[in-house]
């Protein structure tokens, strides 16, 4: 969480902000470069906990907002492994 934490702050553009952070994963932890897929899982999975958490303020909009943001930091994230 302290990532997505880092790409909110980052948002502005996430493929240079979050540089470091892909080449982490791509070259030092050697996620599987079909890690793609992983992330995607891992952002629904946050978005399931925020509905269950925040079920008053996780309307369509900001369900749509937050899988549109989580996506973006999943294509940043694998970034290094194109």
């Amino acid at each position: 969480m302290q990532g997505v934490l880092r790409a909110v702050e980052l948002m502005d553009d996430l493929n240079v902000g979050l540089l470091n952070m892909s080449e982490l994963h791509a070259f030092i932890l050697r996620v599987d470069p079909g890690s793609f897929l992983n992330f995607l899982i891992l952002s629904h999975n946050i978005l399931v906990v925020f509905a269950i958490l925040f079920p008053d303020h996780f309307i369509p909009e900001v369900h749509v907002a937050m899988e549109k943001f989580l996506s973006q930091d999943s294509l940043a994230l694998t970034e290094k492994y194109r």
